[in-house]
């Protein structure tokens, strides 16, 4: 299956590809109009789980956040967390939580039962 969106003046593919096996992989293509960017533009997804999937497990920068002016300041490891821990209550609304370098990430529910994408 291919979606195919436009958003504002860029226009990216995305296909979808369900695995024998139950993975979903989800490639995606953009194509800039113009002159190419000189460096690579945010392609994003949004996803949204039920809230039974509280807790997070990923490899890559942490256990806090990692920033491009603070990633130093975090290691490379293993990390275990609730989503709820994952936010950073600032006085302004800003972007938080945000790990770098991650491999993998699972979201999970007590049951050990979710969803882990990887890069």
């Amino acid at each position: 299956m291919t979606g195919r969106r436009q958003a504002g003046q860029r226009d990216c593919t995305y296909t979808y590809t369900v695995e024998a096996g139950g993975d979903l992989r989800i490639d995606t293509t953009g194509t800039p109009e113009g002159k190419a960017p000189r460096t690579l533009p945010r392609i994003g997804l949004a996803l949204a789980l039920p809230g039974a999937f509280d807790r997070v497990a990923w490899f890559g920068r942490g256990p806090g956040e990692a920033y491009a002016d603070s990633q130093l300041a975090t290691r490379f490891g293993l990390y275990r967390q609730t989503v709820d821990e994952l936010y950073t209550p600032y006085v302004f609304p800003q972007e938080n939580g945000n790990r770098s370098d991650v491999s993998w990430v699972a979201f999970t529910n007590p049951g050990g039962t979710g969803l882990c994408a990887t890069g």
